[in-house]
Order: C-alpha cells, then sequence, then structure tokens
C-alpha cells in the first residue's frame, strides 16, 4: 500500500513539474515594434539664388523681374563698321517661388556681320543674392534648338552650301565666368566660388575670324548661325 501510494505521489509530482514547464514555456513572450516616420523639407528659394544683371550692383529678383536690357559691344574692322549691327539682348531672371529654384536667362544675343574680323561682346553679371555661397559647377553648351550639335550653318539666297558649311568653321562663340574662358567643350568646374551678396563678370563673344584666319572658308553669299544655350550652372557646394 506504501509503494502505491509513493508511486502515486510520484506521479503527481511529475504531472505538477510538467505543467510548471509547460506554463514557463508560455511566459516567453515577444513583441514586434514598429515605426514609420518621414519628414519633408522646403526651404525658401532665396536660400540659395544666383541671378543675373546689367549692372554689377543688381537688384534681387522679384517675380517677373526683368533686370534690364543689354546693348551689345560690336568690334568691327573700320571700313565696314557701318554695315555691321547686333541684337540688343534682354535679362530675365524667374519669379521665386517656396520649393523651386529661380532660373535667369539672356536671349537675344544676335551679330549680323558683314565681314571676317568682326565680333561682337555682351558683358553682364552673375549676382549672389542668396543666403548661401555660390560655386560654378559647370559650364555646358547646348545643342542648337532641335539640332545634333552646338552651331549650325544654313545658307541663304545664293550661297552655296558647300562654302557655307567651310565658313561655318570661322563663326564661334566663347563665355568668360569671372575671368575663366570657356570655349566649347563642356566643362565641369571647382573651385570657382561666388560670395554671398558678390558677384562676377560674365562675357559672351561671337567672332567672325579674321580675313587671314578665314583664307578659304568665305562664303559666296548670306548664312545663318545658330548656336545652343550655354547653361551656367551654379550650385552651393563646389
Amino acid at each position: 500500500m506504501e509503494k502505491k501510494r509513493g508511486n502515486q505521489v510520484m506521479a503527481i509530482a511529475a504531472l505538477f513539474i510538467a505543467v510548471i514547464g509547460l506554463s514557463l514555456g508560455f511566459a516567453a513572450f515577444s513583441n514586434t515594434l514598429t515605426i514609420s516616420s518621414s519628414a519633408s523639407v522646403t526651404p525658401d528659394a532665396s536660400v540659395f539664388n544666383v541671378d543675373l544683371s546689367t549692372v554689377a550692383t543688381g537688384a534681387t529678383a522679384t517675380a517677373g523681374n526683368v533686370q534690364g536690357v543689354l546693348a551689345p559691344t560690336p568690334v568691327a574692322d573700320s571700313y565696314n563698321e557701318e554695315h555691321f549691327t547686333a541684337g540688343t539682348a534682354t535679362i530675365a531672371n524667374e519669379a521665386i517661388t517656396a520649393g523651386s529654384t529661380s532660373n535667369a536667362s539672356i536671349t537675344g544675343l544676335r551679330a549680323n556681320f558683314t565681314e571676317p574680323g568682326q565680333s561682337v561682346t555682351y558683358t553682364f553679371y552673375a549676382k549672389n543674392v542668396g543666403q548661401l555661397e555660390a560655386f560654378l559647377n559647370s559650364v555646358v553648351f547646348e545643342n542648337a534648338s532641335g539640332q545634333s550639335s552646338a552651331k549650325v550653318c544654313t545658307p541663304g539666297t545664293g550661297a552655296t552650301a558647300a562654302l557655307v558649311n567651310a565658313a561655318c568653321n570661322a563663326i564661334s562663340i566663347k563665355v568668360s565666368v569671372g575671368g575663366t574662358e570657356f570655349t566649347g567643350s563642356d566643362a565641369a568646374v571647382s573651385g570657382h566660388s561666388l560670395a554671398i551678396a558678390g558677384n562676377e563678370t560674365v562675357v559672351v563673344t561671337i567672332t567672325y575670324a579674321s580675313e587671314t584666319e578665314v583664307g578659304e572658308y568665305r562664303a559666296d553669299g548670306p548664312f545663318e548661325v545658330a548656336f545652343g544655350d550655354i547653361v551656367l550652372t551654379y550650385g552651393s557646394v563646389d
């Protein structure tokens, strides 16, 4: 009897221990905590802004602001100077709106050459009107509109296409930014800064090479030369 009772006690104890173990097993909990968050920042565009101006002290751009009309400076050989004209350019700075950049443009640069040796220059200014130092990052000579090259020459009435194509080599354009000259190859720029409230001179020159340089490239009739845009990109980081 005692032996039977002892076996029952052991069985109950074993069962109790098993239940304890089972309880401990179910007591091992786990949690998964997931946090999803996002943030957006839209700075005022005036924090970083480089404008164009006809004068070094050009005012900060406002909505639809036109910074002025830019008169060209023609350089011509004396005996044809009276026949040489150039277009009047217009500088405009886009409106500053929240979350966007303000883009500046200059349009109407045009030379009407009559003889080799003539050139025209347009002088204006890049003005840092923002609150951060600006760096010139690149100068890109884009293709003429709808074309596959940056310069396209089209013969006028009576002009021979082959001669015009050759003469096209004698017409060139270049841009100087703060004294650094660029002549047509896309260029990454470093170490070129523009201080807050500072300005730098930008000069665009269109040239018809001299008589000596032209040589066999002289056309036998009028022709038009179309250039692509020259894009100056300023950034807040060099």
